[in-house]
């Protein structure tokens, strides 16, 4: 089996119009393959770098330690630390790396005062499985990032705003952990549940039963942890079940709907299309033809 190196990606040529004295501050790199992939112990020297896992896994070693990124997990490394990594097969990992100069160190203060950029850093892994509100603004965020380097010729500036974006994203996830610590407990035990059980008939007066909790209570709660209600979810996780199966298995539509907990057709329709803002169709026809047009390794680079 080929084992990809650092050598071996493919370099997309400099968009003319980006050829800026900011070039050399921001790269990304996107390992989507089926070969895995190794890399040699080196140092960002003056960069910073955020990796995310949309799919498999990738292993870290930082300074003597050892981590592995799985699915839904970010992990950062401060500038000058010395790591490397290797990425299985079939796993999707994107990685941005970018120097205090391209954020702009008036906002690095602003956001991280007093130098607390690599304080912030070291908190290393970044666990956003159980948490679907921040999940989906952060995936969304590292597939635009590559998106617009591809498409736009101004991406430059669009990808600043991006990566300014993800950190403040990151920063509000921390202090969302450090307020939240005990009361999380109890939206945990819900989040646990409707990943385990989104396909069943499951209402938040069923689950406030389950766990014996007050409903009115905690469903403010609940909104004020997650930032969504109850039933958006809810929903998230059934249509996040259902792009899954139309994409990776042969299943109607039909089947579909009431295999991941939907009970109305129409119904069905409207909440997914509310999502995704495709029909489950299109959505299908869309994500193949961008499939087979998608390349495998990439490094994309300012």
């Amino acid at each position: 089996m080929k084992i990809l190196r650092f050598t071996d990606i493919l370099v997309y040529p400099l968009l003319k119009k980006n050829t800026t004295a900011m070039q050399n501050h921001i790269a990304i790199y996107h390992h989507a393959s089926d070969c895995p992939m190794k890399n040699i112990t080196h140092v960002h020297t003056g960069k910073y770098e955020i990796s995310y896992c949309l799919e498999g896994e990738k292993n870290y070693t930082l300074a003597d330690k050892n981590f592995k990124l799985k699915k839904h997990m970010a992990i950062l490394i401060p500038k000058g630390v010395e790591h490397s990594y290797s990425t299985p097969a079939n796993s999707d990992i994107c990685s941005l790396e970018f120097s205090g100069d391209f954020i702009g160190h008036s906002v690095i203060e602003e956001l991280c005062p007093a130098g607390l950029l690599d304080i912030f850093f070291r908190n290393t892994i970044f666990d956003f499985s159980d948490d679907i509100y921040y999940r989906i603004q952060i995936e969304e965020i590292i597939k635009k990032c590559i998106f617009e380097y591809r498409e736009n010729a101004l991406a430059l500036y669009t990808i600043r705003s991006l990566v300014i974006l993800l950190l403040v994203l990151l920063s509000s996830f921390l202090d969302k952990k450090r307020h939240f610590p005990k009361t999380e407990n109890s939206i945990m035990k819900i989040v646990n549940y409707l990943n385990e059980n989104y396909f069943a008939d499951i209402s938040l007066y069923d689950v406030c039963r389950k766990f014996s909790l007050d409903y009115k209570s905690t469903s403010k709660l609940f909104k004020k942890t997650t930032g969504i209600s109850f039933i958006d979810y809810l929903n998230s996780i059934r249509i996040n079940k259902c792009k899954d199966l139309l994409l990776n298995t042969p299943q109607s539509i039909i089947s579909i709907c009431f295999q991941t907990g939907y009970n109305d057709l129409s119904y069905f329709y409207r909440i997914f299309k509310k999502i995704t803002g495709s029909t489950p169709a299109d959505f299908k026809k869309k994500s193949i033809s961008q499939r087979q047009g998608k390349t495998p390794v990439t490094e994309l680079k300012l």
